[in-house]
């Protein structure tokens, strides 16, 4: 029988965390599952591991690679899956036992193809578990359970952040639309997660928080955008690419607009202006169909530059909001107040 979830691992020295992911996903009330680990070339003892759990439970496949990145590992994976469905998740995070239960019969029952689900936040240092504030945007959803995304061109891509792991895959049509992961350092997993969501018939969506990822751990994100500053903008080209030549790029526009606008801000913030330098940024606004707006995301003035830090207090609120104004209009920016009210209220 074949298995209904392919759970995809990508795993590269996780022996810290590695045995409490694999019982968590072993432990799911949902059993039917296979679990695809990619070793992408661990030196710790994290192959040790994997093989020991390959041993006792049938469900476990392993595969061993050279390390060539979390992407290229997840793409392993996808080429060896035969569920009907696929689920990511990263070594050092976790799932508590119903989440692919309740996935999965959200997404069978509303003949969806991707189905979306909110992750939480587990605290390294505190120990506490805690709601995410940006793996699933409210302010952004519609209010059914399900929905054809084309219905929402004009803010699909703002309704849940581009990680992997906050969504349930229906494998046919991942395969049948050549869709995959880049094969980057970083923003592997924009064009997956973007175009699964522009190419479905149908998404679905859970609220409630099954899933856990790590927060406090010594990664920092800042050096790794440092290091490859061009990537998050080379995904944003390949999933700009892949609209137009599918002829949907018309009526997601708007929101890839706007997620290319967020993604390339956050990137120019942590990215010292001698590694890219303005003119290398505008000219990768211009790239992006984004040039209209280089003026005030590279040259913020008085509150913020880009490669700076924003004001506090009440003279920075007002800054961020005529930022959010200018930058991403009206619409955006009362839903992110929104969504910032609802929140502070928990």
């Amino acid at each position: 029988m074949s298995p209904e979830i392919s759970v995809i691992i990508p795993v590269y020295n996780a022996e810290r965390y590695l045995e409490q992911c694999l019982n968590s996903v072993l432990r799911q009330t949902l059993q039917n599952i296979e679990v695809i680990c990619v070793d992408d070339g661990s030196t710790d003892n994290s192959p040790e591991i994997l093989k020991s759990f390959a041993a006792t439970d049938k469900r476990v496949r392993v595969i061993r690679q050279e390390n060539r990145g979390a992407g290229a590992a997840r793409n392993v994976g996808l080429d060896a899956a035969q569920g009907k469905f696929l689920a990511f998740i990263d070594s050092d995070d976790f799932w508590d036992p119903p989440l692919l239960e309740t996935v999965w019969n959200r997404i069978t029952q509303t003949d969806s193809d991707v189905c979306m689900y909110p992750n939480g936040i587990w605290d390294e240092r505190s120990g506490e578990k805690q709601t995410a504030v940006n793996t699933l945007h409210e302010a952004w959803l519609p209010e059914e359970e399900s929905f054809d995304p084309k219905t929402y061109g004009s803010r699909i891509f703002q309704m849940a952040s581009p990680g992997p792991g906050s969504r349930l895959y229906r494998r046919s049509m991942i395969e049948q639309k050549g869709i995959c992961f880049a094969l980057q350092h970083i923003a592997e997993d924009m064009p997956f997660v973007y175009l699964s969501m522009a190419f479905s018939e149908r998404i679905a969506c859970v609220r409630g928080s099954y899933a856990w990822f790590r927060r406090g751990m010594t990664d920092n994100l800042s050096s790794h955008l440092s290091k490859y500053p061009r990537e998050t903008h080379e995904s944003l080209l390949l999933i700009r690419r892949r609209l137009q030549e599918t002829g949907l790029y018309e009526l997601y526009e708007k929101s890839f607009r706007l997620a290319a606008l967020t993604s390339s801000e956050y990137a120019f913030w942590r990215i010292p202006p001698e590694i890219l330098s303005y003119p290398q940024r505008e000219e990768m606004l211009e790239e992006l169909g984004i040039g209209d707006k280089k003026s005030v995301i590279l040259y913020h003035g008085d509150g913020a530059t880009a490669s700076g830090t924003a004001l506090s207090g009440v003279r920075g609120k007002i800054q961020t909001f005529l930022h959010q104004w200018q930058v991403y209009g009206p619409d955006y920016t009362f839903r992110v107040m929104s969504e910032s009210r609802k929140r502070h209220k928990k």
